[in-house]
């Protein structure tokens, strides 16, 4: 848990000195900014903690603790924990079927063109 915690605390990124924060600074200069932890990672963080160990784990205790995680928030989120799990399961097993792409779907109710994330 400490690694991907960390891992994602350290990222930064430059920001060019004439960005809009930084008008004030000369032309040579740049700071340093942290950025969000993305989904995958808190998801990874949240995993681990439910772990509770920063010891290498099986591949069962990973499948195991999201499991724990989603169940709780399923009954602590959701009116019908049992209908929305089973939506749930369709909807990642079409996720994975599409290789990550995600299925998008404009106001009108027609499909976008699939994209892949961070696209």
């Amino acid at each position: 848990m400490a690694a991907a915690l960390e891992a994602a605390a350290n990222r930064t990124r430059e920001k060019p000195a004439n960005s809009r924060d930084n008008r004030a600074r000369s032309m040579n200069e740049t700071s340093t900014e942290v950025q969000p932890l993305t989904s995958v990672e808190l998801l990874d963080a949240a995993v681990w903690r439910e772990i509770g160990s920063e010891e290498p784990q099986p591949r069962a205790a990973f499948v195991e603790a999201l499991s724990a995680l989603v169940g709780r928030w399923l009954l602590v989120r959701s009116d019908a924990p049992e209908m929305d799990l089973v939506t749930l399961m369709c909807r990642a097993r079409g996720y994975i079927e599409r290789g990550g792409a995600e299925r998008r779907y404009a106001r009108n109710g027609k499909k976008h063109k699939e994209q892949k994330p961070g696209k």
